[in-house]
Order: structure tokens, then C-alpha cells, then sequence
């Protein structure tokens, strides 16, 4: 059996600065990163990504532009094509998400047996922490930051992923 991390929830909204900053604000997650559609946050362990589409070819499938709710979960793995063997074998299917454009942290989609969008990823999404392995050799380098938990994870992230 394969085993994966979850490490990313995806909320599609109809407007993601106001959204950013009730969690930001209430939780204290720290920004990690934006796009045109996408503002990226992390509690230094969990992405959590705030989805605002432009358009029907951004949102990427029949629940369109204007859905507001949980879009996706993402799970972070270590071998994409075993991983993929596995989902199709187990009654999982391809998604191709959205049209036009192919993000930088770019995942491979799927849908459930019951039809819930998630995917899957073997180098994780900004502001999430890495797979155990990197993890465990990051702490074996002695790379624990300073103290501050949301600045130490994010300088511990660009270290161990470099």
C-alpha cells in the first residue's frame, strides 16, 4: 500500500483577500503566495489554498467559476506513477483540471469512486511541510530555525527543498 501525507485543502471563494485575511487574522497562518486565482496559506505544517476564478476555463470542471466550498484536498506522495497505478486500480479517475494554463506546483487531479476531486503531488504545495524523509534530513543537518514557528518552517522549507 502506498502511503501519502495530506497536506493540502483547496476553498474555492468569491473573494480570496477578504478570505486570506479572516484566516489570517483569526488563525494566524502565514501568506505564503499568490496568483491571478489563488492565494496560498500555511499553519507551517497544512497549505491552504484560497481559490477566487475569473472564468469558467480557470475554475476547470462542471462546478464552475462561481462554486464557493471545499474544491479539493491534495495528498503528497513519493512516487507519482505508482501512486496513480494505484488510485486507477482501486476504481479512481484522471481529472484534467483546468484549461490553458499549468501552475507552477502543478498536481495530477483525480476523482474518488464517488466523484471527489483531490490530487496528489511528489514535491508538495507552498507553505506545507515536507514528506517525512525530508523532513527527518533536515533535523538530522540540525536545520531547526530560530524559534519562530511560521518563519522557521518557511526558511526550513527553502533549505531542505534546495
Amino acid at each position: 500500500m502506498v502511503k501519502g501525507k495530506l497536506r493540502h485543502i483547496a476553498i474555492s471563494v468569491p473573494d480570496k483577500e477578504k478570505a486570506a485575511t479572516f484566516y489570517q487574522e483569526t488563525f494566524g497562518f502565514e501568506r505564503i503566495s499568490q496568483s491571478r486565482v489563488a492565494t496560498r496559506l500555511s499553519d507551517g505544517v497544512m497549505n491552504i489554498t484560497l481559490l477566487q476564478f475569473e472564468t469558467q476555463d480557470d475554475a476547470g470542471d462542471e462546478r464552475g467559476k462561481d462554486f464557493v466550498g471545499l474544491h479539493h484536498f491534495g495528498i503528497w506522495v513519493d512516487d507519482i506513477d505508482t501512486v496513480k497505478q494505484a488510485i486507477e486500480a482501486h476504481g479512481g479517475k484522471y481529472h484534467p483540471g483546468p484549461i490553458g494554463h499549468s501552475p507552477a506546483n502543478a498536481e495530477h487531479k483525480f476523482r474518488d469512486p464517488y466523484g471527489i476531486l483531490f490530487d496528489i503531488s511528489s514535491h508538495g504545495w507552498d507553505g506545507a511541510e515536507p514528506r517525512p524523509a525530508a523532513s527527518k534530513a533536515c533535523r538530522a543537518t540540525g536545520d531547526r530555525g530560530s524559534g519562530n514557528l511560521f518563519t522557521t518552517r518557511k526558511e526550513s522549507l527553502r533549505r531542505c527543498r534546495s
